[in-house]
């Protein structure tokens, strides 16, 4: 009779004031940043 594990009731991160700063920029500027960097290459490239 195996006994499986509990379910996971709550999932909690604790991050530091920098480390949220660190990841409210990588979310709000360098996502959109490298989707327009990878956009830009496609254009360049399509572009010749």
């Amino acid at each position: 009779m195996p006994i499986g594990p509990r379910p996971v009731t709550e999932f909690r991160v604790t991050m530091s004031r920098g480390e949220f700063r660190l990841v409210q920029w990588a979310l709000l500027a360098g996502l959109p940043g490298a989707v327009l960097l990878l956009g830009g290459l496609v254009w360049l490239r399509r572009r010749r």
